[in-house]
């Protein structure tokens, strides 16, 4: 098995092992194989690698060698800060290998480490990752959101085998009248309903926050998560991954006791604000639009910016990172070729997505899309200053394409001066290291949206 360097907020080294091949052995206890990771965990944080090495197995020792475990670890520390403490642990099985995560304190913010354990008790895989569940000390939910003032119900979004899992937020006690309501949709990447990115849980924290003002918010899990086994890849497009079920979503709500079917807006997020003016045309019904970091530009431009600008940080390019980027920005030009077809080989394009999914979006370029819907549909946009994903330079794009729409009150443009790309507020440059600290979208972002909806004074 190889090593590995996942993009994963941080660029946090991830590294696993595994098996050789014939019968396995007698596996050994439970009580023996957390005694290995309780033993690698405390070596490893004591600074005393060489002897934690040497309770790797043989596949994970010549995966992971000694000097490669030491800059896996120099990394981690370099990113998330120096080592402070335990925080808790706890065991499960993953594939008939035990695996124990400690969550850990740093400087800068919580880690899981994850260990793995083979039937041999020996260490078999090592993972640093954003720490999971709700951390010692933390806020259940932003400070704007009352628990006392929302409720929820689970239900689902669309039909048949890739039926999705929904929750609808709503306020609580329920005001007289139907309820104007909002459907969140979600940025690239197998999302959860909450849009989950370490600690952080953006579409959480805007449906607590809009339920507490009045408005209901229907959020879902995505497609590619949910039933990414059973997609065929081949020939996904951006309809097919976000488009269609953002409708069923809508539908979903029109057919909802309690909501207004006349006050039904959409927000996306990311490469879901990129989809809204696809969106918006298959269902004109739509109240209005709300784009949070919505990408004018196209995706693998995007993707080249971002891998300079991760690359960057620490003032020089490693051989490493400049064949990364020469690679992805070989793929893009694959991408603008005028020769790409659906047969061009996915290898060759950005993270090996098929052809099929960027022809498509090439065909339908967001800013004119949003400038030809029909007069009088309604349009925000919310943006923060540090935000290195989807950069400011996309809200100046969507200005300059909606120019006459703002000039008629159709399309406002709001800037979060301390906004990242979740519209978390922050100092400084924002770096991927942020989105691994605990961190709820700003009361700021809410009031704009809640005024949106709610008709209110632009």
């Amino acid at each position: 098995m190889r090593r590995a360097s996942v993009l994963l907020g941080a660029l946090l080294m991830t590294v696993c092992g595994c098996r050789k091949a014939g019968p396995p052995p007698p596996p050994a206890n439970d009580e023996a194989r957390a005694a290995t990771a309780r033993r690698f965990f405390s070596l490893l944080t004591a600074g005393k690698l060489a002897e934690g090495h040497a309770l790797m197995n043989a596949i994970m020792k010549d995966a992971l060698p000694l000097p490669a475990l030491e800059e896996a670890w120099r990394k981690t520390q370099e990113q998330a800060g120096p080592y402070q403490k335990l925080l808790g642990e706890r065991a499960l099985s993953v594939q008939g290998s035990r695996v124990f995560d400690f969550t850990c304190a740093f400087a800068r913010h919580p880690l899981d480490v994850r260990v793995s354990v083979d039937r041999d008790a020996k260490v078999e895989g090592l993972f640093f990752r954003p720490a999971s569940g709700k951390l010692p000390g933390a806020p259940d939910a932003p400070p704007y959101a009352r628990k006392e003032a929302s409720e929820e119900t689970e239900l689902s979004v669309g039909e048949g085998e890739l039926k999705l899992p929904a929750t609808l937020t709503r306020p609580r006690p329920r005001p007289a009248g139907a309820l104007p309501a909002l459907v969140l949709v979600h940025g690239s990447g197998p999302q959860d309903q909450d849009e989950t990115i370490g600690p952080n849980k953006p579409f959480r924290d805007l449906a607590l926050g809009l339920a507490a003002r009045g408005i209901a918010v229907l959020r879902y899990e995505k497609r590619t998560r949910r039933y990414g086994q059973k997609l065929d890849l081949k020939t996904l497009t951006l309809k097919e991954e976000t488009i269609d079920d953002a409708l069923a979503a809508v539908k979903r709500l029109r057919a909802t006791e309690g909501i207004d079917p006349a006050r039904i807006f959409v927000l996306g997020h990311s490469l879901g604000g990129t989809a809204l003016p696809r969106i918006a045309r298959a269902d004109p019904k739509l109240a209005g639009l709300v784009f949070m970091a919505a990408s004018a530009r196209p995706l693998e431009d995007l993707v080249v910016e971002q891998l300079g600008t991760i690359a960057g940080l620490d003032g020089k390019l490693s051989p490493e990172e400049k064949t990364q980027l020469e690679a992805a920005k070989a793929a893009a030009q694959v991408v603008k070729s005028p020769d790409l077809s659906a047969d061009t080989p996915a290898a060759k394009l950005p993270f090996g997505i098929p052809a099929p999914y960027w022809l498509d979006l090439r065909a339908n370029d967001p800013l004119k899309l949003a400038a030809a819907l029909p007069a009088g549909t309604r349009m925000l946009f919310l943006q923060g200053a540090r935000d290195y994903q989807v950069t400011v330079k996309d809200l100046e794009l969507w200005k300059q394409a909606l120019a006459a729409r703002e000039a008629k009150g159709e399309a406002r443009f709001v800037l979060f001066p301390k906004g990242n790309h979740l519209l978390a507020d922050g100092e400084g440059r924002c770096e991927p290291a942020e989105y691994l600290r605990p961190a709820f979208v700003a009361q700021a972002a809410i009031e704009e949206i809640a005024r949106f909806v709610l008709g209110g004074a632009r």
